[in-house]
Formats: structure tokens, sequence, C-alpha cells
């Protein structure tokens, strides 16, 4: 993968994780000067978790608020806000390469599918295993239980 050095306008919202081999990486929302927002999920990786380099501007167009957890699988997931419009999913066996988002569907407890998500994703695993997905709504903040 090539080195980028962009000329970050923002930069923010990160979550970094250990390599396995012991080096850093980190998803973020970047936008670049001269580049309207949105911004997008850009990846950096770093040797000694001090000094970063982007090596990726655009691992996933028009993604904001970035988070990620290592799966028990190995996998790490990533979940994002996409536009206003949902929060979409991507997962790498290595850090580094992504697959193409998907689409996360989420229900409210009427079981009505929710089509509009503003964004500052957390994501959490709870003792028994399974996760819990905050995010902004239009009403505060919601709670979700994604299958990963």
């Amino acid at each position: 993968m090539a080195n980028v050095t962009p000329n970050l306008s923002f930069a923010g919202h990160g979550r970094t994780w250990m390599q396995l081999d012991g080096t850093w990486a980190m998803l973020f929302s970047g936008s670049m000067t001269g580049v309207p927002r949105p911004s997008r999920i850009m990846l950096a990786t770093s040797s000694d978790g001090l000094t970063w380099q982007v090596v990726n501007i655009n691992v996933y167009e028009k993604g904001h608020d970035p988070t990620v957890i290592r799966l028990k699988d190995g996998r790490i997931a990533v979940i994002f806000a996409y536009l206003f419009e949902s929060l979409q999913a991507g997962f790498s066996d290595d850090g580094l390469t992504w697959t193409e988002p998907e689409t996360l569907t989420l229900l409210d407890e009427n079981g009505i599918t929710l089509t509009r998500i503003y964004g500052d994703v957390a994501l959490m695993r709870l003792m028994d295993g399974s996760f819990r997905l905050m995010a902004n709504d239009t009403d505060g903040i919601v709670s979700f239980a994604p299958q990963m």
C-alpha cells in the first residue's frame, strides 16, 4: 500500500487498534483541503502509536464517525455513519484492506426501520459477548444490538 501525504483540513473521530504484528492502525474521519465536505473514512498506520502516516485517504467515501472492534474470529469491524442516511459496516482481515460497505438495517423498539441516523457512533462488547451500538437520532441517543 503506497503512503499518501494528504493536505488534511479536518481529522477527527479516530479509532485505533494494535495490529497482530505490534504496529498500530487507525480509521478516522477526514477531509482534504479544497475538497468540499462531507468527510470520508481514512486509514493511518504507526509503528509506535505516536507518529502516524496516512496510507489511504478514501477507505469509505462520505463516511463519518467510525467505531472499530475486533470480532471473535479475528476480523476487524468498522461501523460508521454514511451521510445522514444510514449506518454502514465494513470488515477487514488485516486492518489495511476493507470490504465494500454494507448498510445496516436498524429497527426501533416497535420493529419499524429507522430511516435517518445522524452519526456519533459508539460500539461496545458486553460481558456476554454481544454488542451494543449507539448513535444519534432525531429523538436522542438510540441503542441497538447488531448481529456481527
